[in-house]
């Protein structure tokens, strides 16, 4: 017969996943002059703005969205340097490619910052070692107990050697 983890584990597990999926950044807006170089940024722009980003990624969004690193800022544009999907036919090997973007500043609709939050990496914390608990003690009682103590002594087996 198979294990099959107790409800507490199943419950426990799936906001843990839902959790884990989210990470532990979050994106918080910011002024376009306030991005610095160097930084991970999520820009949303108008349909014009993305023109170069449309050249390699296929998008019908009205006002696309994006993730990369913003690399500077060159006569009234952004560079960012978002990465290129590989070639699907090399499968997990595939080299990434990055591409530098030019993005007009006029077209960006909003910037904003990946930070670290403190409230999802606790949270995520707290739920991996709960999960990990609850799966310690399911496993623990799903083993059984191997010494039990029903107040009568233990059966004892008598050595016979034959003799003869």
């Amino acid at each position: 017969m198979a294990y099959r983890a107790p409800v507490v584990v199943r419950i426990i597990a799936l906001p843990v996943f839902a959790a884990a999926l989210g990470g532990c950044y979050s994106y918080s807006r910011v002024p376009v002059e306030l991005a610095l170089p160097g930084e991970q940024i999520r820009l949303t722009v108008t349909r014009d703005g993305a023109l170069d980003y449309v050249t390699f990624v296929e998008t019908n969004e009205a006002a696309p969205s994006f993730v990369g690193t913003l690399e500077g800022e060159d006569r009234g544009s952004l560079l960012v340097r978002v990465p290129v999907p590989g070639d699907p036919t090399q499968g997990p090997a595939a080299r990434r490619i990055d591409q530098i973007v030019r993005v007009p500043v006029d077209e960006v609709l909003a910037v904003e910052r990946r930070t670290l939050s403190g409230v999802k990496t606790g949270a995520m914390i707290a739920a991996s070692v709960a999960v990990g608990t609850a799966l310690v003690l399911g496993i623990i009682d799903a083993s059984g107990d191997a010494d039990p103590d029903d107040g009568e002594p233990p059966d004892l087996q008598i050595l016979r050697i034959p003799i003869g």
